[in-house]
């Protein structure tokens, strides 16, 4: 934005401010536009925590060791696949502003599904056969491209969409509900993995906790979700 458009936004707000009141945690709820923005905002934190990122962060070493690669080689394999998330994390400085938020959100969950179905085809793979180096070597790739799209999509985009969905009256109760989205969904994550896995075995437990949330938070945020970037206090139709 130019130095001016940025001073007419910070007037506009201030004038908002004086002419309405906060809006509080539950009176959000109540109004149809505060109600839809807040939802689409929760759904976007919901795919983000559901897309795989935190098994992939956790799990990425046993992954690659019961695929055949030794324990040191699958740490040094870990390390390089910070290094690209932190890379990739840089470069999304500059991806973010080149395109619109709704097409770099959709595109990188689209990427993260389709990651996510590659992953869980290589684990049941893995059970069913005998590994190889090809499973390794493959599941390397898919991890990369993961952390890559997830690193420029929603893993910066769900920290700021909610702030830019909102106009400056709701914005501090709706980021709050994306919070406690955020915790609440990690938790029921990090306690129903291991159960899962124990029931259905890894390729079953990824799949169903991480394919069934993404492809559903996608379509919802298809049909739903405006153009947030370079509007004025959320002034847009919902």
């Amino acid at each position: 934005m130019e130095a001016s458009e940025v001073l007419e936004e910070i007037k506009a707000e201030n004038d908002l401010m004086e002419k309405s009141s906060k809006i509080g945690l539950f009176e959000i709820w109540k109004d149809y536009e505060t109600r839809q923005r807040t939802i689409i905002a929760v759904i976007v934190m919901f795919a983000t925590v559901f897309s795989g990122v935190a098994a992939i962060n956790a799990f990425a070493v046993d992954i690659l060791e019961s695929a055949g690669l030794s324990s040191l080689i699958s740490s040094y394999i870990n390390v390089g696949l910070c290094f690209i998330a932190f890379i990739a994390s840089c470069a999304s400085i500059f991806i973010i502003d080149k395109f619109s938020r709704r097409f770099l959100l959709l595109f990188t969950l689209i990427g993260l599904f389709a990651c996510n179905i590659g992953i869980g085809i290589l684990l049941f793979i893995h059970q069913k056969f005998s590994s190889s180096n090809i499973i390794s070597y493959l599941l390397i790739i898919f991890f990369s491209t993961f952390l890559t799209l997830f690193s420029i999509g929603p893993g910066p985009l769900s920290f700021f969409i909610t702030a830019e969905l909102n106009d400056i009256n709701s914005r501090s109760s709706a980021q709050s509900w994306t919070s406690v989205t955020s915790m609440s969904t990690r938790t029921l994550l990090v306690a129903g993995f291991f159960p899962l896995k124990t029931i259905l075995n890894s390729a079953g437990a990824y799949s169903l906790l991480f394919l069934f949330p993404v492809a559903f938070s996608t379509l919802y945020l298809y049909f739903f979700l405006p153009e947030t970037k370079n509007v004025l206090n959320g002034t847009y139709a919902m």
